[in-house]
């Protein structure tokens, strides 16, 4: 929401594209390259930085690391090179990820686990998809991957 009508538009946009390249892959083509993040703004800046979703929170602190000179080993963000996956960051976000899980299923919420861009594309596209979603409708259902 503070986000100008026109960046929600490139968002949507970007996110409907790649939601279709992603779609498109044949099951098991993961050495093909990762689309460029429809939340990256200038300068590589997450747009939605303070509600990131699970799986860009620890890529971007070992990116910070790297940058500030750590130890951390390569990863498998949406900037990177040669994507390669790193065994204790993984490991760790794996981790995050199957704890938030299980406790939104106990606590009777949504536990899926959505693509990012056809997620993007399904809730910008969708007037009424917040509204939809907080009362219990799975708009995301198409998106889950």
């Amino acid at each position: 929401q503070s986000r100008s009508r026109a960046e929600q538009q490139q968002i949507y946009e970007m996110a409907a594209e790649n939601a279709k390249i992603i779609a498109a892959r044949a099951p098991g083509e993961s050495n093909l390259p990762v689309p460029p993040c429809p939340l990256s703004g200038p300068g590589h800046v997450c747009c939605a930085y303070g509600a990131r979703p699970l799986r860009c929170r620890p890529l971007h602190a070992i990116s910070i690391a790297q940058d500030l000179g750590g130890k951390s080993s390569p990863h498998a963000g949406p900037q990177a090179e040669a994507p390669v996956e790193s065994g204790h960051e993984q490991t760790v976000a794996e981790g995050i990820e199957l704890g938030f899980t299980r406790a939104l299923k106990s606590a009777g919420l949504d536990s899926d686990v959505y693509e990012i861009n056809s997620a993007l594309a399904m809730a910008l596209g969708t007037p009424d998809a917040a509204e939809r979603w907080a009362e219990g409708e799975n708009i995301f259902r198409t998106s889950t991957t």
